[in-house]
């Protein structure tokens, strides 16, 4: 399964470094759908967007990266206040915290690695129980070795197509 929703408009924001246009487009369908792989999108492509986007854009104003914190620490929030037990939501949440939770406040990077134990209890997909236990491996790490996820998992996880697709490809891949 899919871990982000990703389609032809996504692709064609992306390309076009319209970033905000795709966290936009993502809110949108997401109040239409309620699907929890569009929720994933949002968490996972604003926290991407804000972090890396000023990089693959060219851009740095703060208007560029603005929309995209404020949309993610929304979704973040939601996820948060109404306790989510999907364990992708948890998964993506517990990520981008883990890493940069505390350009939301300290008491969100403190939430990371609750959220990634709580994705790795619940968790009954066999390739995201691969990617939370190479997460879960660095972090234990004393001194930094590499951790590699096999081809077929990010396939089934990722569309790499996808800036954030890429990235996790980037960061796990062989």
């Amino acid at each position: 399964m899919k871990m982000f929703y990703f389609d032809d408009k996504i692709y064609a924001f992306e390309k076009n470094a319209a970033f905000n246009d795709c966290l936009r487009y993502l809110e949108n369908l997401f109040q239409k759908t309620g699907a929890s792989n569009v929720l994933n999108s949002l968490i996972g492509f604003s926290w991407y967007y804000l972090i890396e986007g000023p990089l693959d854009s060219g851009r740095y104003e703060k208007e560029d990266t603005s929309f995209a914190l404020s949309t993610w620490k929304k979704y973040i929030d939601k996820v948060i206040d109404s306790d989510v037990d999907d364990s992708f939501t948890l998964y993506i949440c517990a990520y981008t915290l883990s890493l940069h939770g505390i350009y939301l406040g300290l008491r969100y990077e403190k939430m990371g690695m609750s959220l990634m134990q709580k994705a790795a209890d619940r968790c009954a997909d066999e390739n995201l129980s691969a990617l939370i236990n190479a997460f879960l491996t660095l972090e234990r790490q004393k001194k930094y070795k590499p951790v590699t996820i096999s081809q077929e998992i990010l396939n089934s996880l990722f569309d790499v197509r996808s800036l954030l697709g890429k990235y996790f490809f980037d960061i796990y891949g062989k």
